[in-house]
């Protein structure tokens, strides 16, 4: 929800490690919600912040929230920048992996989301993500994986549901009917 994630992120203390993070934070919740006056105010607040994760989330901001267009080629440097100055930064990983992605390297996207994934299980939006890639690789018994570990901490998640039940079908074994059956029975228990 927009207004609890700007509610927590202002009260972040301006000490902590994530200060900046919740900053640019209120910035993509003003993007999500195409509020260009929240992107702009997130903006200016880290503005004279002497933190190099600031300076990168200043230039994403001006580039990819408040230009009018920028090509994926032209974040990938800025974004590799941000990962080497703070190696641990998952919002610049998973940015990175979009970028990858969009990109045409799947590869290089899923080696960024899979740590990812595995170290915030409850970031359900990356997990969809990396089960995408997955699927789109042929990979579905990994996807599956993904998606499995994901439906069990958010079984409540439309989205999760969805793909967790589309994969599940996809992989019902065409020789065991009663497998099958209880498969599709799972499913159908759990529809929205």
């Amino acid at each position: 929800q927009p207004d609890q994630a700007l509610q927590l992120s202002s009260e972040i203390d301006k000490n902590s490690e994530f200060y900046v993070d919740g900053l640019a934070l209120r910035a993509l919740i003003g993007a999500d919600t195409k509020d260009s006056e929240k992107i702009e105010a997130a903006r200016d607040s880290l503005v004279g912040i002497d933190e190099p994760n600031a300076k990168v989330w200043i230039t994403v901001i001006d580039r990819l929230m408040l230009s009018d267009s920028v090509t994926a080629a032209e974040l990938r440097p800025i974004l590799i920048e941000g990962l080497e100055t703070e190696p641990q930064n998952l919002y610049f990983r998973y940015a990175l992996a979009l970028v990858y992605r969009d990109l045409g390297e799947p590869e290089l996207a899923a080696s960024l989301l899979t740590p990812l994934v595995r170290s915030q299980p409850a970031w359900w939006g990356a997990a969809l993500e990396l089960t995408n890639l997955f699927e789109r690789s042929n990979s579905l018994g990994s996807a599956y994986q993904i998606i499995e570990q994901t439906y069990q901490l958010h079984p409540s998640v439309n989205a999760v549901r969805l793909r967790w039940a589309v994969l599940k079908s996809a992989l019902l074994p065409a020789s065991d009917p009663e497998t099958a059956r209880e498969t599709l029975e799972s499913i159908d228990q759990f529809a929205p």
